[in-house]
């Protein structure tokens, strides 16, 4: 609309969706649906304040605050806190919209929201982020709550973050209430909680190669952007598996493994110290092309933190626990019950300043883009595609432009079951906001599932949002004999008619 400011996130957003239902036989079938798309992409509600607070020489800092509420048609609002400088609204409209039909996918009652703040947590001390989240919290916790919007953590908002909101939240309305996820163990959070979304998106692509009859993740080449919370936790389950992990990526350059090595699981480890402390890639310890695996007290992944050990499990603010991590930290004054000092592993890995990694991995099998939106051009598709890549997964929310998703597609549909084969984030990474979920159903019953009982629920969970897509695709999309399906139509697809029929249901649109 004309009188709208350009909002191009969400446009992108939209558009990929609407394409994906204008390109099969959805509206044909059932040409309502075009009001129910109508309907769905204006979100329910818009919040935006201010967040003033003071740094510690005294100077009063003003922010903008949102969230974003889209929809609560399947339950109530779920979705991340990002604080980065480039929040704005129309990145929180698009991440909300995007939301909404990954958690469908999920099959868990939750509808879809995001928010965050223009803040940016890198520079600040831990008392800047405490007095920042708790005036973030004074104003967001008059809209949200168990039954109503339950936030979790993004860029930005980490175990720290969650306790300090939490504990601002439980102060402001006088309840102790599951009111957002990813908390610490010890007050409410769940296991497998920060490995989810790694996790999740490493079991759907082996779904994935299953399905394509493309053997198991073992043996693999993976190629892996970013080296948060994400990328590590794929990082660690592709070498769990089987596979060579030989990239890893933050926003001044990306770590690219030469010849035939990869990563190991101490050197994800080091990687995760360096980004709990705020600091690049370039700061993983390199010498005379070797690096050096100095972790000054880092072992065994025995992580203590102050008041409280987790033997192996995520550390939260002062030593609480935030999940099982197989020793990598997450919280605050954690440190290493140990010390590898003096220990050196050759790695052979070249550092590339200023660029991604598509187009510097050579001979991949799988990519998967772990970082941010758009971190995959249509350049850098076709250079995955002539490097044989056979699969591409979004562990990041919108993680392809448009046209690198298009060089995907008319691949898979040029060269049939030998094609690339893309999966969008929407599907691919849901397993966060899935073991999210599952932290809520636990917040519930007041009870503590075992970490193997959530990772199994995990398994089902991703497994259904694929079979899900299969089966849409294989209903709405014509395709030729042999051809994969398109998992971004299925996807899309699907999660988009399970909320616009719930939303007719409950006569939100007629």
């Amino acid at each position: 609309m004309s009188n709208l400011p350009s909002e191009p996130e969400f446009e992108q957003a939209y558009k990929e969706l609407a394409s994906s239902l204008e390109d099969s036989t959805l509206f044909k079938q059932h040409p309502e649906y075009r009001t129910a798309l109508e309907v769905a992409a204006i979100p329910e509600r818009v919040i935006q304040f201010r967040v003033v607070w003071g740094d510690d020489k005294g100077k009063l800092r003003v922010n903008r605050g949102y969230r974003v509420q889209f929809n609560s048609t399947l339950g109530p609002y779920k979705g991340g806190l990002r604080f980065h400088p480039t929040v704005n609204l129309s990145i929180l409209k698009f991440l909300g919209f995007e939301q909404t039909f990954k958690n469908a996918l999920t099959g868990l009652n939750m509808g879809g929201a995001k928010g965050g703040a223009d803040f940016d947590p890198k520079g600040k001390s831990d008392a800047e982020i405490r007095r920042f989240c708790c005036a973030f919290m004074r104003e967001l916790s008059k809209h949200i709550g168990p039954a109503t919007d339950v936030p979790a953590g993004d860029i930005g908002v980490s175990g720290r973050e969650i306790g300090f909101m939490f504990g601002a939240y439980r102060q402001a309305r006088t309840r102790y209430d599951g009111v957002l996820t990813g908390k610490g163990l010890s007050w409410g959070g769940s296991l497998i909680r920060p490995e989810a979304t790694g996790y999740g998106l490493v079991y759907y692509v082996g779904y994935m190669l299953q399905h394509a009859g493309r053997g198991s993740i073992a043996g693999k080449r993976v190629a892996i952007s970013g080296s948060g919370n994400v990328a590590q936790y794929a990082a660690l389950k592709c070498i769990e598996l089987g596979a060579t992990v030989v990239s890893l990526s933050d926003s001044k350059g990306s770590l690219v493994a030469e010849g035939d090595g990869g990563f190991t699981p101490k050197q994800i480890r080091v990687i995760a110290e360096l980004k709990l402390e705020r600091k690049a890639l370039t700061d993983f310890p390199q010498c005379n092309g070797h690096t050096k695996a100095h972790t000054n007290g880092h072992t065994n992944g025995l992580t203590n933190g102050v008041n409280g050990h987790t033997n192996g499990l995520t550390n939260g603010v002062n030593g609480h626990t935030n999940g099982d991590t197989d020793g990598l930290t997450n919280g605050v004054n954690g440190h290493a019950n140990g010390d590898t000092n003096g220990d050196h592993e050759p790695c052979g890995f070249r550092w590339v300043p200023g660029a991604r990694p598509w187009e510097h991995v050579g001979k991949v099998d799988i990519a998967l883009p772990c970082a941010t939106q758009n971190e995959v051009s249509g350049d850098e598709a076709r250079a995955l595609v002539a490097g044989g890549v056979l699969i591409v997964a979004e562990g990041s929310n919108m993680g392809c432009t448009q046209d690198a998703i298009d060089v995907f597609e008319a691949e898979r549909r040029k060269k049939g079951d030998r094609a690339v084969w893309y999966a969008p984030g929407k599907a691919s990474n849901c397993g966060g906001v899935a073991v999210s979920g599952l932290e809520m159903a636990q917040n519930n019953q007041r009870l503590t599932w075992t970490a193997d009982k959530v990772d199994e629920r995990l398994k089902d969970i991703m497994k259904r949002a694929f079979d899900d897509g299969l089966y849409a695709a294989g209903k709405y999309v014509d395709s030729e004999e042999g051809e994969l399906p398109s998992l971004v139509a299925g996807s899309n697809i699907a999660g988009f008619v399970k909320v616009a029929q719930a939303m007719h249901d409950q006569g939100e649109w007629w």
